[in-house]
C-alpha cells in the first residue's frame, strides 16, 4: 500500500496495548459496504507522535495540518484520535475541518464505533461527504470548536 494514509494519533496513556491492537484490527478488517474490500494498514499510527499524549483533538489536528511529514504521507483530513474516552467505551474520534460560508475553517470531531471509521474516513478523504453529514445521524454527540486554518494551507488535500 502506498501513501497517503489516514493518520492515527493516541492522546491517552489510559489505552492498553490490547485495546490499541483490537481497535487497529477493527480498522483493518471493518467493511461498511460489501462491494468495497477492507484496506488493512490504511489507517495507521503516525510515527514519533508521542507528542499527542495529553493533547486535545483540536491541537492534534492543528499540529497535523502544519507538519511537512504528515502532509506528504497522510491525508490532510480526516485524522483519527484515540483519547481517554476511547479507553472507557472504545468510541473513536474522527476529526475533520469543514469550510464555512465565511471562508473560515471549522474543526469538527465526532465519535464513531471503530467498525464505522474506515468507511467514514474514506468518504471524508475523497470529499464525498463532510463530517457535518455524519453529525446529522450521530447519537454519541458532537464536539465542535472553531480553529483558524488559512485556506491556502489546505492545498495538500
Amino acid at each position: 500500500m502506498t501513501a497517503p494514509f489516514v493518520a492515527l494519533y493516541v492522546s491517552s496513556r489510559s489505552l492498553s496495548p490490547n485495546q490499541l491492537s483490537s481497535i487497529q484490527h477493527t480498522f483493518d478488517t471493518a467493511q461498511d459496504y460489501p462491494e468495497i474490500d477492507p484496506v488493512p494498514g490504511w489507517i495507521r499510527a503516525v510515527p514519533s507522535s508521542e507528542w499527542a499524549i495529553g493533547m486535545s483533538a483540536e491541537d492534534i489536528f492543528a499540529r497535523h495540518s502544519d507538519s511537512e511529514e504528515t502532509n506528504s504521507d497522510y491525508y490532510f483530513k480526516p485524522i483519527v484520535v484515540l483519547d481517554d474516552r476511547t479507553a472507557e467505551d472504545e468510541s473513536v474520534l474522527l476529526v475533520s475541518p469543514v469550510l464555512r460560508d465565511d471562508d473560515e475553517w471549522e474543526f469538527l470531531a465526532i465519535r464513531f464505533s471503530p467498525d464505522r471509521v474506515p468507511g467514514a474516513a474514506m468518504n471524508l478523504s475523497i470529499s464525498n461527504q463532510t463530517l457535518e453529514d455524519y453529525a446529522d445521524v450521530s447519537t454519541n454527540g458532537i464536539e465542535t470548536v472553531t480553529i483558524h486554518i488559512e485556506a491556502a494551507d489546505t492545498d495538500s488535500e
